[in-house]
């Protein structure tokens, strides 16, 4: 869905896009249209390069070893929920900013920490798992968490969940991975293009996006410096928190990247729709929107600069020895599975051994030699 709302444009300052009754002019509609439809085909071309750079074996992997997915799941539903409550009280912010904060900091990851993981090296397996995992967990995590940091300020029994929207969520992000795990199998020599280009066009989707909402309603960044100031600190806190939990349980350097990112990025339109669906159409539920029609450009530019800084470092080998570790961690168990598939095979051949075969000849003569073809004996039969 788009991230601007028609009350949002109503009550925003400055708004150059209305008309004097109030209606939104027609150009203005059809931009808010083209934003919705460019939301949806950044995130289905962005998953269908994720499935292109995931595997089954690395799915395998993250779920026979869960430890990043618990860790991940407890940070973004049970600590990152307690930190936002925290700030709104400490803030001592309105309430229709406090509901807005509550509802985004709530929220499951969103396609983008996808993209972001694979530009920053992380586990991109990890992360299509996380994504899935943290959205079905959403539809019971969110009403739970609102329920018991939101009361403050709201009736929590008003909070609704759009289930339609976390079901198109799912779909869009199951549905292109596997359509990209497919194309990584029938097309193995062109697959690292289609996903650089996917995740090009992803990104560049984005922007334009992000473009044509400033463009549909530049008041929306006109907010004071304090919202601004909370707005910036929610992706880094996020991003800190995944990244320093999964250090503590000693996760790989990928999956501590990646696992970060997807702390860091919740999902917006999610958020955008449960306060649209919990609340009628009015000023007040257009604040409650600002947090979240905020956080999305900004988590972006942010997270994609640490993405950027930590590449760069990466280039010149300040940032390998995590890195090169992790390769050959990865190597020697490649190695121990590799020797011990190879010795259930040798072990599958010696079963199939030692078979005696008895060939019925000819008769002997008076010394007991045998004449006309000679008695074969088989010892061994290999069958590979």
């Amino acid at each position: 869905m788009s991230i601007i709302t028609e009350e949002l444009l109503s009550i925003s300052p400055n708004s150059t896009n209305s008309t004097d009754d109030g209606q939104l002019p027609s150009h203005i509609v059809t931009l808010m249209n083209v934003d919705q439809y460019l939301n949806y085909a950044a995130v289905i071309i962005i998953m269908i390069g994720m499935g292109g750079a995931t595997d089954i074996a690395g799915i395998k992997k993250s779920l026979r070893r869960p430890w990043g997915i618990i860790v991940c799941c407890l940070t973004q539903f049970v600590i990152l929920p307690a930190i936002a409550y925290g700030l709104a009280i400490a803030l001592d912010m309105e309430p229709t900013y406090a509901v807005g904060l509550i509802v985004q900091c709530t929220a499951p990851g969103g396609s983008v920490s996808n993209m972001l993981a694979y530009f920053a090296k992380g586990n991109i397996s990890l992360s299509v798992c996380l994504t899935t995992f943290s959205t079905l967990l959403a539809v019971g995590t969110m009403p739970l968490n609102l329920f018991v940091y939101g009361r403050k300020w709201t009736d929590a029994a008003q909070i609704a969940i759009p289930y339609l929207n976390v079901v198109i969520s799912l779909i869009l992000t199951l549905v292109p991975t596997a359509f990209g795990l497919l194309l990584k199998y029938k097309l193995p020599k062109y697959i690292d293009r289609i996903t650089q280009v996917c995740s090009v066009v992803g990104t560049s989707l984005i922007l334009i996006g992000i473009a044509l909402r400033a463009y549909i309603q530049p008041g929306i960044f006109l907010n004071s410096w304090q919202i601004w100031v909370l707005v910036s600190c929610l992706p880094i806190i996020g991003g800190l928190i995944g990244f320093a939990a999964s250090s503590i349980i000693c996760q790989p350097c990928s999956n501590r990247r990646t696992i970060g990112i997807e702390t860091g990025c919740q999902n917006v339109a999610l958020a955008l729709n449960v306060i649209n669906t919990s609340f009628p159409p009015s000023p007040q539920r257009a604040v409650m929107q600002v947090i979240s029609s905020l956080y999305g450009p900004v988590m972006a530019a942010e997270l994609s600069l640490i993405v950027g800084v930590y590449r760069a470092f990466s280039r010149y080998g300040h940032c390998r020895r995590c890195d090169d570790a992790e390769t050959v961690k990865d190597d020697v168990e490649e190695v121990k599975v590799g020797d011990i598939n190879a010795e259930l095979k040798m072990e599958d051949v010696t079963c199939k051994t030692s078979e005696t075969q008895t060939v019925d000849v000819g008769p002997s003569d008076s010394d007991g030699n045998i004449y006309g073809d000679e008695k074969a004996y088989t010892n061994y039969s290999f069958e590979s």
